[in-house]
């Protein structure tokens, strides 16, 4: 079957958006235009205003691109992060210290500076608030920027170099085996899981653990416990999948839904986004599915490809504002404001 004849045989459960008769309003196909693209095979992050393509190499090497023109704007010999999706910095090191530098979003300059000091057995260190996380596989040493005094230590199962963001207060740790919530300020609480930690708002996030996934607030209440596995979070709310399929589940009013998704989607494939879920469909196109509305929207259509898309390692969609970004040789960004079915 089709892409396009699976369009019509969708249904979803639990949106107002059914007809009477159960089965999903389906519409044409709109294929949207690229707004630019980049040849660079690297990861990317939004933040600042700015698209940051990131080569992690032998010599690493950050790529500031304007997110409306695509225009570069900066290159930094280094990978740039961001915990928070506003600021931008780098961190580099010695083997006595660790220098954290902060990047201008608009220029790639460096703005400040500070040197922290490396203790024996410490592999790497982020950023989050006003602190400098310092971690190795035993514990993460909490530094103050302002005048390099060691605020806690505290021991925890970071198993491998972790993906950390910001909370509010707390940090999120997730490696491949291992996803911790630490509270970086007084309170000292933490929670383990496997795999997966993430922000869905300002109030509520996610942890994977066997078989469960818990909704906790800041704090680190566990909120609700929700069966099977995160497939994708975003700002908003997350996509799980469960014995039956794929459910969404929605962080500000606590519900959740059941999708079935048109053509796909590819394992590895699946971006969450306010409602909005994106991904790749198993014959290669990439599609955007409005969960209220209940219609699909072909941001590329299919391509050929050498490698079967069910044996590739697929890289999901970036959402951010008005942007979604698909990487497939290099990086395209789509404006969110196309036309959609009707």
């Amino acid at each position: 079957m089709t892409l396009r004849a699976l369009l019509v045989a969708v249904t979803v459960t639990g949106c107002s958006s059914q007809g009477s008769n159960g089965t999903a309003k389906m519409a044409a196909l709109v294929t949207w235009k690229a707004a630019w693209s980049n040849p660079l095979r690297s990861s990317l992050i939004v933040a600042g205003g700015v698209v940051v393509l990131r080569e992690d190499g032998a010599v690493p090497r950050s790529t500031g691109v304007d997110p409306v023109s695509g225009k570069v704007r900066w290159r930094a010999d280094a990978l740039v992060e961001s915990p928070d999706e506003k600021t931008l910095y780098t961190v580099t090191s010695s083997e006595f210290e660790f220098v954290v530098n902060k990047i201008d979003p608009m220029s790639g300059q460096v703005t400040w500076s500070r040197r922290i000091s490396r203790a024996s057995g410490l592999e790497y260190a982020v950023v989050l608030n006003d602190l400098v996380l310092a971690i190795d596989r035993k514990h993460v040493r909490a530094v103050a920027l302002a005048d390099n005094a060691t605020l806690w230590d505290q021991s925890l199962p970071i198993d491998d170099h972790a993906w950390v963001r910001q909370w509010g207060a707390t940090a999120l740790f997730q490696t491949p085996y291992t996803a911790v919530a630490v509270d970086t300020g007084a309170s000292q609480w933490h929670q383990t899981g496997c795999c997966v930690a993430a922000p869905l708002t300002d109030t509520r996030a996610l942890l994977q653990q066997e078989g469960v996934v818990l909704v906790i607030a800041q704090g680190g209440k566990t909120v609700r416990s929700i069966p099977g596995k995160v497939v994708a979070a975003g700002a908003g709310g997350a996509v799980l999948e469960d014995s039956v399929g794929l459910r969404v589940y929605f962080a500000d009013s606590d519900q959740d839904v059941a999708i079935k998704l048109p053509g796909g989607p590819a394992r590895g494939s699946v971006a969450f986004d306010h409602g909005f879920v994106y991904y790749t469909t198993v014959d290669g196109a990439v599609m955007e599915f409005d969960i209220r509305a209940n219609t699909a929207s072909e941001i590329r259509a299919a391509t050929a490809r050498s490698v079967p898309v069910a044996d590739d390692i697929l890289v999901p969609p970036v959402v951010s504002h008005d942007r979604v970004y698909v990487s497939d040789d290099g990086w395209h960004a789509f404006d969110r404001s196309q036309p959609r079915p009707r």
